[in-house]
């Protein structure tokens, strides 16, 4: 799969789909997929015209933000990935330039997509066809980001990853912080993340981490320090279990598997040294089966093609 700006494009016979993507949800996944078959049939290219909501701060957050959306699509059978400045268009602009300058002569939408009347209406005007995708349910109602978005907020991480079709991911680059781990014992890794990310509420989490192809049970302070300093800004840090080296720099993917504890004030360095060999003990031991999941699952064989 092929990533772009929207200038950088050019025009060519496609099969298309256009929207914020956020999530990608088990709804999302079947519009593309249902998109990749169709362009796939008709020798389109299959375009996916991504809403980039990174730094759109009035706006509902991201669960998914555009690294991790094309870090999640990296293994589909999607042509190209186009990133879009959800403010530079409207719907209608949009629909006219992807037709006009883009070449799409099939554009696919979800059959509970709010935007059906807005593309029947363009269809009939620009002539391409629109093609609708089957409702994706979960527990009885349709699969929405909204309903992700508050299964994350109650850190119902179990039923969000059977919502989402993947676990919630946080992935970014390991950035510089104020080292403050390392004075009980746990360096941890900075993960930068977006401005408008959509984080779980502040907290302790267990979480099955990669990082240059390997992975680790790790232990995740998302949020405000309350015992370290005062200060408002939320940092994302990552404790690796049983690695030991250099991080900056890297890209980490953390999948957040359950929460540990909220937040707490501790009135002296040795509490939290306490309470720190209490929560990796309890990650240790509940994150052993889900570690064997994820480590069977990427030392298995890949299938061939007959």
């Amino acid at each position: 799969m092929d990533y772009l700006e929207l200038t950088q494009v050019s025009q060519a016979p496609s099969c298309l789909a256009l929207g914020r993507f956020d999530g990608l949800h088990r709804g999302h996944q079947a519009v593309i997929d249902f998109l990749t078959g169709k362009a796939s049939s008709r020798g389109l290219r299959s375009t996916l015209l991504s809403f980039n909501y990174d730094n759109v701060l009035n706006s509902s957050k991201c669960i998914t933000s555009e690294l991790e959306k094309r870090l999640l699509l990296e293994k589909s059978e999607l042509d190209l990935m186009v990133s879009i400045d959800p403010e530079s268009f409207d719907d209608a602009a949009l629909v006219r330039f992807a037709v006009e300058r883009l070449g799409a002569e099939v554009i696919v939408a979800g059959a509970c997509d709010k935007r059906l009347p807005l593309f029947r209406e363009m269809s009939s005007l620009l002539g391409f066809e629109l093609l609708l995708c089957d409702i994706v349910s979960h527990d009885g109602e349709p699969v929405t980001r909204e309903r992700a978005s508050e299964l994350l907020d109650a850190c119902e991480f179990k039923n969000l990853r059977a919502m989402l079709g993947h676990p919630y991911i946080i992935y970014g680059e390991v950035v510089y912080g104020k080292q403050l781990g390392r004075t009980v014992g746990m360096p941890t890794a900075n993960i930068g993340f977006v401005p408008n990310k959509h984080l779980p509420p502040d907290g302790v989490y267990g979480a099955i981490s990669m990082v240059d192809g390997n992975l680790y049970r790790s232990m995740a302070n998302i949020g405000r320090r309350p015992s370290v300093d005062d200060f408002e800004y939320v940092t994302v840090e990552n404790f690796l279990l049983d690695f030991s080296g250099n991080l900056y720099g890297q890209y980490l993917r953390m999948d957040l598997q359950e929460k540990v504890r909220g937040v707490v004030r501790f009135d002296s360095l040795e509490e939290v040294r306490e309470q720190v060999e209490k929560d990796l003990d309890f990650v240790r031991r509940t994150l052993e089966e889900s570690f064997f999941e994820y480590t069977s699952r990427i030392n298995a064989p890949e299938k061939t093609k007959d």
